[in-house]
């Protein structure tokens, strides 16, 4: 059986990632809700759910899974210390610093505009209540989605544990299906009372990259038919487990418990993901994706804004959208709502690095200035 060579592990992460942060994006879709609010009766109420419960949820498991790999590699070039600090310049700094971005923002809206975009903002009354907003202590932060910033950063700390799991298969087996029974059956980690992670089964897909990039495994290079195959399977167990939610409307909380079972099927999948973008690498949706990979991770920090920005959009213009909308008229959000996370973290990542080089030109000259003729 033929393998995908490893030196092409990082050309297909780069093309891998805008595709994965645009599936984290979909499943904050404003207006089209998840499962509580569709019907088998009414077909069109089924498009939130497949986007926000079901297609998205691939996304935190995989880019988890690619993070343990690609923390083994940083863990074993740099001593303890400077690993920890690069992971706080890079992962939690971006936490915190896009938490307080948002908070500031509502703040200032309701402070000076009245305008009430988040409950929470209102209830905010001393230091202690920023600091649970910000880091999301016992909740989740006020920025959402970047809980997966402060979780990853927390596991990647004991990278020391993964790698002595490692060494040995038995070990590293125990470990994992521990981890597995773990994330089954909890679904936020708590120590002393406090949550210090939202989700559960974090450490299991971070300690599976991990674990591959330790052991020297390479993927299965699959061929076209079969990459075709995996899709279909892809798309028509999505489609089937739309359907199961629509009909059964489970309890949250065995849904969130079952979907680390969910996220093991797209791990599975991962060699028919991999092999159908190193084919198409070199074509133009490789390029297109190569150029949009540089502003992922800007676009993952920034959509949650703009998503408080379509409500209020919503406020002042009357439009309306919701599940029961025209599938149509869905579907055309959901492409405009994808365009608008992608252009506004471009246009945020392109505007720092502008003012970034407008401030070292302007630092230069006063410098020059300050020189004696």
């Amino acid at each position: 059986m033929p393998y995908i060579e490893r030196a092409h592990y990082s050309q297909l992460i780069e093309l891998l990632r805008p595709l994965l942060i645009m599936l984290m994006c979909w499943a904050h879709i404003p207006f089209i809700y998840g499962y509580g609010s569709a019907s088998l009766s009414e077909p069109q109420t089924l498009l939130g759910p497949f986007f926000r419960d079901v297609i998205s949820r691939g996304a935190v498991p995989v880019l988890t899974v690619i993070s343990g790999y690609l923390a083994y590699y940083s863990f074993n070039r740099k001593s303890y210390l400077r690993f920890v600090g690069d992971k706080t310049k890079r992962v939690f700094l971006p936490f915190v610093l896009w938490n307080l971005i948002l908070l500031g923002l509502l703040w200032a809206l309701f402070r000076y505009g009245g305008y009430v975009l988040n409950e929470e903002v209102v209830a905010i009354e001393n230091r202690n209540d920023v600091l649970r907003a910000v880091l999301g202590i016992n909740r989740l932060p006020i920025n959402q989605p970047l809980y997966f910033l402060r979780d990853l950063f927390l596991i990647s700390l004991f990278c020391p544990l993964f790698q002595l799991l490692a060494r040995h298969y038995i070990s590293a087996l125990l470990f994992a299906m521990l981890c597995t029974g773990y994330a089954l059956t909890t679904l936020t980690p708590h120590l002393f009372t406090y949550g210090v992670m939202y989700r559960s089964d974090m450490v299991l897909f971070f300690f599976i990259g991990f674990l591959f990039a330790r052991s020297g495994f390479s993927l299965p290079q699959a061929t076209p038919r079969e990459v075709a195959a995996g899709l279909a399977l892809l798309a028509v167990f999505c489609a089937a487990t739309t359907l199961y939610l629509g009909a059964t409307n489970p309890d949250i909380d065995l849904y969130l418990k079952g979907r680390t079972l969910f996220a093991l099927g797209f791990l599975v999948l991962l060699p028919c993901f991999m092999s159908g973008l190193l084919a198409v690498r070199d074509s133009r949706c490789g390029r297109f994706l190569r150029a949009i990979s540089p502003y992922s991770f800007i676009v993952f920090l920034s959509h949650f804004i703009l998503i408080y920005g379509f409500f209020e959009l919503q406020k002042r213009t009357g439009f309306s959208l919701d599940n029961r909308s025209p599938l149509l008229k869905q579907a055309i959000f959901v492409a405009i709502y994808s365009a608008a996370c992608l252009c506004f973290g471009v246009l945020l990542k392109k505007t720092y690095l502008q003012l970034g080089s407008f401030s070292s030109l302007a630092w230069q000259a006063w410098r020059h200035g300050r020189q004696p003729g």
